[in-house]
C-alpha cells in the first residue's frame, strides 16, 4: 500500500515539477522580502523626540539568560536649521515662507526672494509656513 502511494506521489511530482519549482521560488522570495522589510523597520527608529525604549529580560530565575540588559536610549537628531533665515516670494500672493533648505525656497527666483532674519519676523509680517516645509 505504501509503495503505491509513493509511486503516485512521485508521478504527481514529476508531472507538476515546473509548477512546484515556481511555487517554491515564490515562497522563498516572499520570505526573503518579508525579512528584509523587518530588518529595515528595525533599523528605523519608531520613537520620536528622545523617547527611550526600556528593553529588559522578562524571564525570572537564575542562569545566563537573566543578566541585566541596559536601557537603550533612542533619539532622533533635532532638525534645527543651521541657517535661521527664512525666505518668501515677493511675486506670490500666498504669503508663505520657506526654510532655506526647503525645496520650495529653491524654486523661488533670486530676484523674487524676500529674506527674513528669523521665522518670528516672517510670522509677524503676516507670513505662514509652507506645507511642504514641515
Amino acid at each position: 500500500m505504501l509503495s503505491k502511494i509513493t509511486y503516485f506521489v512521485k508521478l504527481w511530482a514529476k508531472q507538476y515539477q515546473h509548477g512546484l519549482f515556481i511555487g517554491l521560488c515564490l515562497i522563498i522570495t516572499a520570505g526573503i522580502g518579508y525579512n528584509i522589510g523587518r530588518i529595515t523597520a528595525l533599523r528605523t527608529s519608531p520613537s520620536k523626540n528622545g523617547q527611550s525604549a526600556n528593553i529588559s529580560n522578562t524571564q525570572q530565575g537564575t542562569g545566563a539568560l537573566n543578566k541585566a540588559v541596559p536601557t537603550i536610549k533612542i533619539t532622533q537628531p533635532s532638525v534645527k536649521p543651521a541657517d535661521p533665515r527664512v525666505v518668501a516670494s515677493k511675486a506670490a500672493g500666498s504669503k508663505l515662507y520657506h526654510y532655506s533648505w526647503c525645496s520650495g525656497a529653491q524654486r523661488i527666483k533670486e530676484a523674487n526672494k524676500l529674506w527674513f532674519p528669523t521665522e518670528a519676523d516672517a510670522i509677524s509680517a503676516g507670513y505662514t509656513l509652507a506645507g511642504n516645509c514641515q
